[in-house]
């Protein structure tokens, strides 16, 4: 992992991708991390939220911007970057605590449900790039689901590989969720998939999302369109 300083923070890079943006103080990372933390503002009703994935930190920022002040627990096999989103963020962060562990086995072992689960997980390959764990295909989604309180949302940022295209991802990533919805960035090969029991229409998720983009100043502002996955 690579640690390139900004002018707002410190920037987390595999390769020549960014997996996470830290910022000094509450804001938008004018990234993919700012439509993660809009979806949780607008679907999760809290009162806690896990991120699986959690590398720096990077929609803490976001979230606390956007006012939702209730406990985060990180979860990621290399704490380097939470190190740095302690040292960085201190003063502002509030409840957050990270462990150490894989996401799926935090999930089985875990002894309560989340208002909100954000899957943001990772894998470097030998030529730098990056794709999504095999895992998150598999079983990951499956447990989420599991470990969701009732109105709980999970919100998971998709990236499709040469040997999965976006029709068995979204296959199999909205599989356990009674509703889903996608959302796309123009200039992002990401997609974000929020679901659970209660989400909000295509139209109401792509007008609140957009809203909270406006709220936070983020330059994703007006590049968000949502498509609706139906029901399962």
């Amino acid at each position: 992992m690579h640690v390139q300083k900004t002018i707002t923070g410190l920037r987390l890079l595999h390769g020549g991708h960014v997996v996470s943006e830290l910022l000094a103080l509450p804001g938008p990372t004018n990234s993919v991390f700012d439509v993660l933390a809009a979806c949780v503002m607008v679907c999760s009703p809290g009162p806690d939220a896990a991120m699986l994935g959690f590398a720096g930190g990077g929609t803490v920022a976001a979230l606390r911007a956007l006012g939702w002040d209730y406990p985060l627990v990180g979860v990621d096999l290399e704490l380097a970057g939470a190190k740095l989103f302690s040292k960085l963020t201190r003063s502002w962060c509030r409840d957050v605590s990270v462990v150490q562990a894989d996401a799926a086995e935090f999930l089985q072992h875990s002894v309560r449900c989340y208002g909100a689960i954000v899957e943001d997980l990772s894998v470097q390959l030998p030529g730098g790039d990056v794709q999504k764990p095999d895992v998150s295909l598999t079983t990951l989604p499956a447990l989420i689901g599991q470990r969701l309180a009732p109105r709980g949302v999970a919100v998971l940022n998709l990236l499709p590989s040469p040997n999965v295209g976006w029709v068995k991802l979204l296959r199999h990533a909205r599989k356990p969720f009674a509703q889903a919805r996608l959302i796309h960035m123009t200039e992002y090969e990401n997609g974000v998939l929020v679901g659970g029991p209660d989400v909000p229409s295509a139209r109401a998720l792509g007008r609140d999302v957009q809203a909270c983009l406006e709220v936070l100043g983020s330059e994703l502002a007006g590049t968000v369109r949502v498509m609706d996955l139906g029901q399962a």
